[in-house]
């Protein structure tokens, strides 16, 4: 396995059996759907930018009309 890109949790196990709340889950399955990647706005725009990925973060279909 790759190392950490971060210090390890001490309690990662823990932070895994955590359950979602259905808003989180949204979030996930959303980013999975679009293959997006998932994090904060901030985040999500600079590693889609740094990927050259920035179409996954657009709403599919024409835009909205104003």
């Amino acid at each position: 396995m790759d190392p950490w890109p971060i210090p390890q949790p001490v309690n990662w196990v823990e932070l895994l059996k955590l359950e979602e709340t259905g808003s989180e889950l949204e979030r996930i399955r959303g980013a999975v759907a679009r293959s997006a990647p998932f994090g904060s706005e901030t985040w999500q725009a600079e590693a889609a930018e740094r990927l050259e990925m920035t179409a996954a973060l657009s709403r599919r279909g024409r835009p909205r009309r104003s």
